[in-house]
């Protein structure tokens, strides 16, 4: 074989080995089962795991409704709804990346928004979660369009005068991204925490720091691979420049200063280009998604204050 011929075998062999990781990292990140349970990566929640049984049962014994839509690619999205005799305020909660379901990720303030709120409340699983249809998670480009079903189905059962919705990690990236698709008017703000500023931007985060491989080309092949799958570019949509075009939903961000999954800097990322009012809250000992358990008290203060000042009621 000649020097060229080497050359090109070896070229060939290098190009399939970056594809093949590239796949196995498209996979990771979108599909909905990547391997057994006993690979589930511990998360510093866990320590709550009796608290969130706790609250989650107390959600279940209130009977809540279970209630679906059907998304616009077909797929039979489910929630549980419950009502709030009287109320004129009603809110909906979309969880995290790979969330069990979306009574967990909101365990710390289910009975928060309902009992002491006085809301409605419409806790959904996210396609590819819980007992949602699909087969691929995308990190909130279809999920944005998900969410503004939901709103709008929130709004014709519930009627409310107010209507809220608030995200947690991915789900809060995904409620930024759904302020640009024509939201009900009586949307008064969104509670975003830990919200990362783009699909891209998480990936290439998550690639450096927890796989500790470049961007190029692994991301590129990735993102291809993904767009292929998901029919959406992990840089056509993100919280960012949709809150650089938000000029009038209010929002309130929550971060917690020691978050190495979504880093802070994504959060005030966030806020500053927000247009429209806001406010910026970091848990200086919160890691990611913990701001709610590190600090029940201080955080459920200021989502009480940032709706009482948006509020109609």
């Amino acid at each position: 074989m000649t020097v060229w011929g080497w050359l090109l075998l070896i070229a060939g062999i290098l190009a399939a080995f970056c594809a093949g990781i590239a796949f196995l990292l498209a996979q990771i990140a979108t599909a909905r089962h990547i391997g057994p349970s006993w690979l589930r990566i511990p998360t510093p929640w866990d320590a709550h795991r009796d608290e969130v049984r706790r609250e989650v049962a107390w959600f279940e014994a209130q009977e809540p409704e279970n209630v679906e839509i059907i998304s616009r690619d077909g797929l039979r999205l489910c929630g549980r709804y419950l009502a709030r005799e009287g109320s004129g305020q009603a809110i909906l909660l979309m969880h995290g990346y790979r969330a069990q379901n979306g009574e967990s990720d909101f365990a710390p303030v289910l009975r928060f928004y309902h009992e002491v709120l006085g809301m409605s409340v419409l806790v959904i699983d996210e396609r590819a979660h819980g007992a949602s249809e699909g087969s691929r998670i995308c990190l909130g480009l279809e999920e944005r369009f998900d969410c503004a079903q939901w709103l709008e189905w929130l709004d014709a059962r519930a009627r409310p005068q107010d209507l809220f919705l608030a995200g947690l990690s991915m789900g809060a990236a995904t409620a930024l991204m759904a302020t640009e698709l024509e939201p009900p008017e009586n949307l008064r703000c969104v509670i975003a925490d830990c919200a990362y500023t783009s699909p891209w931007d998480i990936c290439e985060h998550v690639l450096k720091r927890m796989y500790h491989m470049p961007v190029w080309p692994f991301l590129p092949i990735a993102g291809a691979i993904i767009r292929r799958v998901v029919g959406a570019d992990l840089r056509e949509a993100g919280a960012l420049n949709a809150m650089r075009r938000n000029l009038s939903v209010p929002v309130l961000f929550i971060h917690g200063a020691r978050d190495r999954f979504v880093p802070t800097d994504m959060g005030r990322m966030n806020h500053d280009a927000c247009r429209a009012d806001k406010r910026l809250v970091i848990v200086p000992a919160a890691a990611h998604a913990m701001s709610l358990w590190e600090d029940a008290e201080g955080v459920k203060a200021e989502i009480s204050a940032f709706i009482t000042r948006h509020s109609t009621v």
